[in-house]
């Protein structure tokens, strides 16, 4: 990715979507590396005083679409990719992760007709595929080739 991480809000950077954000902790354990978090905070996540949200918040400056709705995030990075490529004329990239539960969502296939319409090609989306939903398994559990086919 191209990013300046002593500026997270400037617009040319490229920007990741972290649409499964319940796996919110991860990034925040890739932003104490990068030395933008310090372990104390870390240690605070989802308390009530935590600045750590159960899901990333935009009061964080490296995080710029709540994602706590699934299949939110693919849609936001829609509007944002297309913003940049067509109004703004910024050459950058949106990186968003989804789970496989996530892509059951229709919002998530909206985005994709979107995306494919508008020629967005400055979006890349990774899909998390393990099978599992929040209380069952998913539709497709492992069947690659079955994501495959829909993107």
């Amino acid at each position: 990715m191209k990013f300046d991480a002593q500026k997270p809000r400037r617009l040319d950077n490229d920007k990741l979507i972290l649409s499964k954000g319940h796996a919110a902790p991860i990034l925040y354990a890739a932003w104490a590396y990068a030395g933008y978090l310090s372990h104390d905070i870390l240690m605070t996540l989802r308390k009530f005083d935590s600045p750590l949200d159960g899901h990333p918040v935009p009061s964080l400056e490296f995080v710029d679409v709540p994602t706590g709705s699934l299949g939110i995030g693919l849609s936001n990075a829609c509007g944002m990719a297309y913003a940049s490529k067509y109004i703004d004329v910024i050459d950058n990239y949106y990186y968003v992760i989804m789970g496989d539960a996530e892509v059951a969502e229709g919002s998530v296939w909206e985005a994709c007709n979107i995306a494919s319409y508008y020629k967005l090609d400055n979006i890349v989306a990774f899909v998390d595929v393990n099978g599992l939903g929040q209380s069952n398994y998913t539709m497709f559990d492992c069947r690659f080739s079955e994501y495959k086919a829909r993107f």
